[in-house]
This record gives structure tokens, C-alpha cells and sequence, in this order.
């Protein structure tokens, strides 16, 4: 039995802690927020190891592994404190704000030996795995451009529940950046896990909304072991409504094209199938599929189960620390030639 601990109860943070229920051999038994409602939540949900801060819980607990869904700027020092006591790391992306607090984070992930994992869910949803199985046999020949899109309503409405932005969100210091941070981490994590080697080449930054930092981006990539080209569209401002994502990645190939598109099914008739298959795995005492029935919300599920699953097989997570680390170099390049207004 794996003893998990999770740090920030945030919308991410119960998510992960709902999901771990059903993961097998694995249970939580303390949760670390500020906030007192969210630990009477937890409360409410069987968990005794309640604290406000997660360095008291790191301290204390005895636990193997962290699930680390804390703001970004708190990244660092969380996953460091927990790398030094032996502890595995689960953590939401982004890696870090910067990548000198990423190459720190890294540094002691390998002089601790602890297993670690970003969470890309992206890799995950079904669609992405069944068009990197496409393009892994060769169906689609050589792939000369890939585009990957990424749009919706950012933070500006309820994902899991009702609940006000949180301040630090909006500090470009706390958060580290915009959409290009937020959701460019997922696209670009994408591309190089289709192709490798990735580059930045462009990246325009928009603000449609006067933020503290950029709504909006669009960046050109390449592959330096596959030469293809990536163009990523990413956005806050258009509204969206589950079931419906604006999110795709589409590969054009010399033999074919496909689109995550091309397997998405009907969400609705899915949640039918899925709904009946739970009660019917519950019934024959099988292994349910939570949030299957939802088909995008199913993907957290699989990272969390596989993160665990390397834990307890002591095999090597499907996202690498270098891959994650590679992901935030080039956000930060792009940020960084933007502020000095040069041309990539």
C-alpha cells in the first residue's frame, strides 16, 4: 500500500484525490491547504491528516509519494522538500515559473533517486494515444506538419465547481505566465512527445483582455530529428461548455492526414456505454474506469494510475523529468524573446 499525500485542494487537487480511491494499493492519508473549508472537505471524505501547510505534513507523515497541485511559484520548494525526505512526486504541470527553479527541481529528483512525474493528462485522453498509434506504425508516412490547437475559457469559469480565481493566478510572478504557460506546457509537451527534439521558432503573444500577461499565442515548432513543423493555437477567450473542447492535434503526412478528431466519439452515447460498463464492472467486481463516462476527465485518472503504477513497479514514468524540463525551456525562450522584442 502506497500512503499518498496531497498538497493544495484546489480543483486539481480534489480531482487527483478522488481518483486516487480508485486506484488499488494506493490511499491517502493527509492533505495539506490553507483554506478551512477545503480540509472539511477532505474531512468529510475520510481523511484524518489534515494541515494548512504542506511542509508540516511533509515533516510529520509517514508517505511515499506527494501529489503537488500547490501554485506554481510554491512548485519549487515543495517538490525539493519532498525529493529530500525520499518521497515520489506527482505534480501538476508546470514544471516550475523558470527553468533555473526547474533545473533544481531535477537536480534533486535524480540525487534522491525519487520517481517523479509532471502531469500532462494530454498524453492521455484516448484520442492522442490512438493517433500517436497511427503515427507510430507508420500510417501517416513522414509527418511534415502538426497542428495543435488549444483554445477555451482559460480561467474565467467553473471547471469542477464554482470557485473565485485565486489572486495569485493573475501575479505574473506567482503564476509564471498566461495561456502560453497554461496551456502552451500541454501543446508543446504533445509535440515532443509525437516527434522529440523540439525547437522553438515563433510565438506571437496576444492580450485580448488586458491581463497582466498574454490570453493568447501562437508559436511555430520543429522537430530537429524529424524536421516537421508544429503550429499551436492556444487561447482563454472562447467560451467552453463540456462536453465540447476546442482542442485537437492533426498530423499531415506524406501517406495520409488524421486528427484527434477522427476518434472522438459521440460524448453522450460514450457516457452511456461507460456508465453501464462501471455498473457492470462494480457488479462483477472488476476494475471500474472513473470519469470514463466522460471521456476527456478519464485522462487524469490514467496519468494518476500510471504515475503509481511506475511507483509500485519501479518502472520509468511515460513523462521523463528532462522531457518536462525541455517543455518549460521553451516557454521560457519564447517569453524571453518577446521581452526583448528579437526575432527567434
Amino acid at each position: 500500500m502506497l500512503n499518498v499525500g496531497v498538497l493544495g485542494l484546489g480543483k486539481m487537487g480534489k480531482l487527483h484525490l478522488m481518483n486516487c480511491k480508485f486506484i488499488e494499493d494506493v490511499k491517502v492519508i493527509a492533505v495539506a491547504d490553507a483554506s478551512e473549508k477545503n480540509l472539511k472537505w477532505a474531512k468529510s471524505r475520510g481523511i484524518n491528516g489534515l494541515y494548512h501547510d504542506y511542509k508540516e505534513l511533509i515533516e510529520k507523515e509517514n508517505i511515499d509519494a506527494v501529489i503537488i497541485t500547490l501554485p506554481h511559484f510554491l512548485h519549487v520548494k515543495s517538490s525539493i522538500l519532498a525529493a529530500e525526505k525520499g518521497i515520489g512526486v506527482f505534480m501538476e504541470k508546470p514544471l516550475a515559473n523558470t527553468v533555473a527553479e526547474g533545473e533544481l527541481i531535477i537536480n534533486a529528483i535524480k540525487k534522491y533517486g525519487i520517481k517523479f512525474m509532471i502531469g500532462c493528462n494530454c498524453r492521455f485522453i484516448d484520442s492522442i494515444e490512438q493517433l500517436k498509434g497511427m503515427y507510430d506504425n507508420g500510417m501517416l508516412g513522414d509527418v511534415e506538419i502538426a497542428t495543435l490547437e488549444n483554445i477555451g475559457n482559460g480561467p474565467f469559469s467553473p471547471f469542477l465547481e464554482p470557485a473565485p480565481v485565486p489572486d495569485w493566478y493573475f501575479d505574473p510572478k506567482e503564476a509564471g505566465g498566461g495561456a502560453f504557460l497554461d496551456l502552451g506546457y500541454h501543446m508543446i509537451d504533445l509535440f515532443q512527445y509525437f516527434f522529440q527534439d523540439v525547437a522553438l521558432e515563433y510565438v506571437q503573444l496576444g492580450n485580448r483582455y488586458n491581463l497582466p500577461y498574454e490570453d493568447n499565442a501562437t508559436a511555430i515548432l520543429k522537430s530537429n530529428k524529424t524536421s516537421t513543423r508544429g503550429i499551436v493555437n492556444l487561447g482563454w477567450y472562447s467560451r467552453s461548455v463540456f462536453p465540447k473542447f476546442d482542442f485537437r492535434v492533426m498530423l499531415h503526412g506524406t501517406a495520409d492526414f488524421a486528427s484527434t478528431d477522427d476518434f472522438m466519439p459521440n460524448v453522450y452515447l460514450n457516457a452511456v456505454k461507460e456508465g453501464l460498463g462501471n455498473v457492470w464492472r462494480n457488479a462483477t467486481q472488476r476494475k471500474i474506469k472513473p470519469l470514463a463516462y466522460t471521456y476527456y476527465y478519464y485522462s487524469y485518472f490514467k496519468e494518476l494510475d500510471h504515475f503509481f503504477e511506475c511507483a509500485k513497479n519501479d518502472k520509468k514514468p511515460r513523462i521523463s523529468p528532462e522531457e518536462a524540463l525541455k517543455t518549460l525551456t521553451i516557454i521560457e525562450n519564447g517569453y524571453n524573446y518577446k521581452i526583448k522584442g528579437e526575432t527567434i
